[in-house]
């Protein structure tokens, strides 16, 4: 009897270990490697994009997430009032340009609004954004912040919990009294 009673013990505790570990590693995956951005934007490192704001070469930046493109100035230069007006029409055009979504980044023929040397893109960590926010509007750079949709933050803890439950309503489910001597 009582060893029947220990070794069930120890069963309990070993599920109840496992069940915890299970738990623990649902919890805390590890993260996601950032995915490579678009074809159509040349990456480039966080130093170079703020070395070409400092320059005076960024016209306009879409900011989503961490992710960051920016459109560059054009080789002329803005003397005329029609150069003015079509940088005007560009930065417009940009602003549907998005990291996540290219498909702005095309005109209605399929055809690039932008040459790729134009499009860059580079991430920025969070702490980095008040200064970068600063730098951007000092030198009038148009800023376009999306959003990025998050789900409810009970639904991926539903998704990482509900295997589990489902595995012990599964251990629970299954007879175990005709396994061991009472």
């Amino acid at each position: 009897m009582l060893k029947t009673s220990s070794s069930s013990l120890l069963t309990g505790l070993l599920l109840a270990c496992f069940f915890l570990l299970l738990f623990g590693l649902a919890l805390h995956p590890p993260l996601p490697a950032p995915s490579a951005p678009p074809d159509i934007f040349t990456e480039v490192p966080y130093s170079t994009l703020i070395k070409q704001v400092q320059a005076g070469q960024v016209m306009a930046v879409n900011m989503q997430g961490d992710a960051l493109n920016a459109l560059t100035r054009p080789g002329w230069s803005t003397t005329s009032v029609a150069d003015a007006a079509q940088m005007s029409s560009e930065v417009a055009a940009f602003a549907d340009c998005l990291p996540a979504d290219v498909t702005g980044c095309f005109g209605e023929d399929e055809q690039p609004r932008f040459p790729r040397t134009r499009l860059i893109f580079t991430r920025v960590l969070e702490p980095e954004l008040p200064s970068l926010l600063a730098l951007l509007l000092g030198h009038q750079v148009v800023v376009n912040i999306v959003r990025v949709y998050a789900p409810p933050p009970w639904v991926p803890l539903l998704w990482k919990v509900a295997p589990l439950w489902v595995l012990l309503l599964l251990i629970l489910g299954t007879d175990t009294t005709k396994h061991w001597e009472w």
